[in-house]
């Protein structure tokens, strides 16, 4: 079986036509039964045209589809390149922005601890000042203190000598006048020499503040600017993943088109689909009155036309998902997209049209992945295909991957159940879909 896909409107009424102008030409059957050539059917006026060889390039809107959906995937694997480089390229920013944004902190920290230095530099420098000023007061008042009669400092002196009572008294006030004045002018030096350094420090103290203010400013800039180049990176990579998403409606519509074209061969040509149903459909009305073949335990032509034809009695059997036994067909599962309803279908699904051809000869699981690695050990080459041969399309080239199983019938063309909404029909080979794997000759 193969996972539900969905399907446009358009494709899907596209389908119901096709399957009630096949219903029409009386290829439809009813479950349950072993098909019987209609009376009414008969080989049709106009021949099928000859199906594309294997390799062979397919038809132009085929050639569009594809060359469509190439072009969508490369632009959404070209915009998520883009991105995962705008995403490393925000988180750069980012962190850049993350650390400016620190510095500028840290900096503000720095020029509060230079403001409270200089704040405490301009008290030092005003009690500096005040105890001068009074040191100094302290002076004035003693040097005019000392002014006895005259306001002369140098006639006080002389009348302090001439009143002394001895020689002695006069040496004695004199060097207590030039001790006292000494004193009093070597703390009034010393203070205003205080005076000068703390103005000194006040004004490396406001410098350092003002540089600090500077560089905060600088670092403020840096800060505000990568937050600005944050802010168009991020607007940049929003835009990218707009642009992303709807490339990716644009990349399903374009994929939902390819499989239309490819899976749906109805949609890609619908004349001449029909009339290779109702050629094979004929074919193998007249083989089922051909007598059974002995099973030797291995593969022979006959076996494999065999099985080809079992599976061709079917053309017209709507797909069911999961449906199909050896028997014949089956109610389906009800699964999500196209195969939500096809619980209340009878037929068959790709690995179920498979297993029930090969049912005379061989048991299969209804699983196409594991058809091709059970059903025989040779895989040929599209070259050397036969009837009867199973053949394989894989998402990414692996056998994990194998998602889709048909039964070749020879003349390049296949029987298969392609999808939910569609029928059991011939479609040429290479226009089946993209991503054809392999194949397996059973009982090889």
């Amino acid at each position: 079986m193969r996972s539900p896909r969905r399907r446009s409107a358009i494709g899907t009424a596209l389908l119901a036509l096709l399957c009630t102008v096949v219903a029409a030409l009386g290829v439809s059957h009813g479950a349950g039964a072993t098909p019987k050539p209609s009376p009414s059917s008969s080989p049709s006026s106009t021949a099928p045209s000859a199906a594309p060889p294997i390799g062979i390039a397919a038809p132009s809107a085929v050639i569009a589809a594809e060359k469509q959906a190439r072009g969508a995937g490369s632009k959404v694997a070209a915009l998520t390149r883009r991105i995962d480089a705008q995403t490393r390229h925000v988180h750069t920013l980012a962190r850049a922005a993350d650390r400016a944004r620190s510095r500028y902190s840290a900096q503000l920290q720095a020029v509060a601890e230079a403001a409270q230095q200089a704040r405490a530099a301009t008290a030092g420098r005003e009690r500096a000042q005040y105890d001068y000023d009074v040191a100094r007061s302290r002076f004035i008042e003693m040097v005019r203190g000392g002014v006895l009669e005259t306001g002369n400092p140098v006639a006080d002196t002389a009348y302090a000598v001439f009143n002394a009572a001895s020689p002695g008294d006069v040496i004695d006030a004199i060097e207590v006048g030039r001790i006292v004045q000494s004193n009093e002018s070597g703390l009034v030096d010393a203070l205003t020499a205080a005076v000068h350094r703390r103005t000194a420090a006040e004004q490396a103290q406001q410098q350092a503040l003002a540089r600090q203010r500077t560089l905060a400013g600088e670092l403020a800039g840096d800060a505000q600017s990568a937050d600005a180049a944050l802010g168009a990176a991020r607007s940049a990579l929003a835009k990218l993943r707009t642009e992303i998403a709807q490339a990716k409606r644009s990349q399903a519509a374009a994929i939902l088109a390819l499989s239309q074209v490819l899976g749906g061969w109805s949609v890609a040509d619908p004349a001449n689909a029909a009339a290779l149903n109702a050629h094979y459909r004929q074919l193998a009305a007249r083989a089922a009155a051909l007598p059974h073949p002995k099973n030797p335990g291995h593969w022979t032509p006959a076996l494999g036309q065999y099985a080809a034809n079992r599976a061709l009695a079917w053309i017209g059997t709507p797909y069911a998902w999961a449906g199909g036994n050896a028997a014949g067909p089956t109610h389906g599962i009800c699964a999500g997209g196209d195969a939500a309803g096809d619980c209340h279908v009878v037929g068959f699904d790709c690995s179920g049209l498979a297993l029930y051809g090969w049912a005379p000869f061989l048991t299969l699981p209804h699983l196409a992945s594991t058809q091709y690695a059970v059903a025989g050990t040779k895989h040929p080459e599209p070259a050397e295909l036969l009837p009867g041969d199973l053949v394989f399309w894989s998402d990414g080239g692996h056998a994990a991957g194998i998602h889709h199983v048909a039964i070749y019938i020879g003349d390049g063309n296949v029987v298969q159940a392609p999808q939910s909404g569609d029928i059991v029909r011939v479609t040429p080979l290479a226009r089946v879909d993209s991503g054809y794997f392999g194949a397996t000759r059973p009982m090889s």
